[in-house]
């Protein structure tokens, strides 16, 4: 596992998911109107390659894992584990998002950070040691069908 803390993906221009640091600079430093989305990669102790992303696609690491070992992203689709109400398990969708949630105990507890939008539009939280199976993410949908 890489240290991923702080870590976001985007996608080049060629569709290479690119993964790193995020930072955003001007393209043209006498005209400040457009700003570039950029990746920076390292490749090893001495050597950083940047790329630049399209800003759509920029998705920022969660800090957690799937049963795989695999880093979790902001848009990463997924499978949760299967319960006695659904057998067949939940999917749905990471999101950044500030919910406010309708709790039990608390009928107004605010949740700020990354959720799980469930296919059917409600919203879970995300916590260390759910057991989930990355499927896919919303960026690649269409080329996944």
């Amino acid at each position: 596992m890489r240290d991923s803390m702080g870590m976001y993906r985007g996608k080049d221009i060629a569709g290479t998911w690119r993964y790193g640091y995020l930072f955003r600079s001007r393209k043209d430093k006498v005209t400040s109107e457009q700003i570039g989305f950029y990746i920076q990669e390292m490749y090893d102790e001495f050597t950083w390659r940047t790329h630049e992303v399209d800003p759509e696609t920029v998705c920022q690491f969660t800090g957690l894992q799937d049963l795989e070992g695999e880093d979790i992203y902001e848009g990463d689709t997924l499978l949760t584990c299967c319960t006695k109400r659904n057998p067949s398990g939940y999917t749905g969708s990471v999101e950044y998002a500030m919910h406010v949630h309708a709790g039990d105990l608390d009928p107004t507890i605010l949740i700020v950070g990354f959720v799980f939008r469930f296919d059917d539009g409600s919203v879970g939280t995300l916590f260390v040691g759910d057991v989930c199976e990355i499927t896919g993410n919303i960026h690649d949908k269409e080329e996944q069908k």
